[in-house]
């Protein structure tokens, strides 16, 4: 058994990680996973940058602007991201009536929270010529952690803010109250969820392990999708009166629902993840020259693709 030791950035991945851990997904194809959590509002980059280079990390499940930054700003941290497992967003912005639109949020009060979820609500107001720089919307900030949503769902029904970008099952809560989504924003295309990102030391000493990885997470999304009653058992057996819960299925469902067959990237996720990249940090000006297609090396999937190992799977009756 290959012993491979990952950081596992956010908490959204635990539903695919817990049910390849019970299913014993991973010793399936031959590997020791051992995921450390690090919450990405307390890591400290250059740390994680030490441990990937010195082998005491292997992966990131979940870097998604970071190797951009890495690669502009420090010349010898050249992440490689070999599969993503998720390329839409499921969060969506949620507004309090007569808003019907994104170009209806000019001049108003936007509840966001962290890095990431804030970037991709600039992106999509950047799409539609709102200048967030220039103080056209005004994004009230919450830290990335704990009830954050159910804070921001508050603050959107106390009128505190025009709209929230909610994530299920919080969505739901701010349609019910008369909140509706603004459909437009829906499942935006992004980097999200687990990339397999890493250093290019281990893509040239251990090919084989990043085969077995890529073929685990297939197969984890494989499961997952084709066998929903079985998955929610297992991730409600310590909590089995959440087995038929509305707010955990509608949670789950929307969570399964992006993740990716053939975990591609696609063009459109790498386009906005990149921009998304350029307005999170300024601070470096070579940052919007490089190719978004810089740290993606997607041959280990194509040839996985090309094998006939994921269509042979959802062909199966397993």
């Amino acid at each position: 058994m290959e012993k491979i030791v990952a950081c596992q950035r956010s908490k959204t991945h635990d539903i695919l990680l817990t049910i390849m851990r019970e299913k014993e997904i991973w010793s399936k194809f031959g590997l020791d996973l051992e995921a450390r959590y690090i919450p990405s509002g307390e890591m400290d980059h250059d740390s994680l940058d030490r441990q990937l280079m010195e082998g005491k990390l292997d992966f990131i499940f979940g870097y998604h602007h970071i190797p951009y930054v890495a690669r502009a700003k420090k010349g010898s941290v050249r992440y490689v991201c070999v599969a993503s497992i998720s390329n839409q967003c499921p969060d969506v912005l949620c507004a309090r009536p007569p808003i019907k639109s994104l170009k209806d949020l000019r001049g108003k009060r936007i509840a966001v929270q962290g890095y990431h979820p804030r970037s991709t609500v600039w992106r999509l107001l950047a799409l539609e010529g709102i200048r967030v720089e220039d103080g056209e919307v005004e994004f009230v900030r919450s830290p990335a952690r704990g009830t954050v949503y159910q804070g921001m769902l508050d603050q959107l029904l106390n009128d505190k803010v025009d709209a929230a970008f909610l994530q299920p099952p919080f969505d739901l809560h701010a349609e019910e109250a008369g909140f509706p989504p603004l459909e437009e924003t829906r499942l935006f295309p992004n980097i999200m969820g687990a990339t397999l990102t890493m250093m290019p030391q281990f893509l040239k000493t251990r090919p084989e392990a990043i085969e077995k990885l890529i073929k685990a997470m297939i197969y984890g999304i494989w499961f997952v999708k084709t066998h929903p009653e079985e998955s929610i058992s297992i991730l409600t057996r310590e909590k089995q009166d959440k087995a038929d819960d509305r707010d955990f299925r509608y949670a789950f469902e929307r969570q399964i629902q992006i993740l990716e067959s053939k975990p591609y990237p696609t063009a459109l996720a790498i386009y906005h993840i990149h921009a998304q990249a350029v307005y999170l940090h300024p601070e470096i000006p070579n940052l919007n020259e490089l190719n978004p297609l810089s740290v993606w090396d997607t041959h280990w999937m194509r040839e996985i693709d090309d094998s006939g190992f994921i269509d042979e799977l959802y062909a199966s009756k397993a």
